[in-house]
């Protein structure tokens, strides 16, 4: 699951041990902060930024994510680039039209 926040993007994947964690990846630090997942550093990985952490945890920091939401268009909000912003908005209107 790819999820785009204000202030962070992260990828969602499930752990293939532990069938309650999940994990959270980024590209840059600051987005798991962001979330208050402690980050640690993995070598030669996509994501060079990873937290493990169990859904229940996720999920609670999400339905913040989700409470916070405080206006009516995201990309005017977002602390991200918005340019990148407007380019996956393209890309995806284009294929999902």
């Amino acid at each position: 699951m790819w999820i785009f926040m204000k202030n962070s993007f992260v990828s969602v994947v499930q752990h293939r041990k532990y069938p309650d964690v999940v994990i959270v990846r980024a590209r840059r630090k600051e987005h798991l902060e962001a979330l208050g997942f402690q980050p640690v550093c993995t070598k030669n990985a996509d994501y060079l930024w990873r937290s493990l952490v169990t859904k229940a945890l996720f999920y609670r920091q999400l339905e913040l994510a989700v409470k916070a939401i405080d206006y009516p268009n995201f990309k005017n909000a977002s602390k991200l680039d918005h340019g990148l912003l407007m380019r996956i908005w393209e890309l995806v209107y284009q294929e999902l039209s």
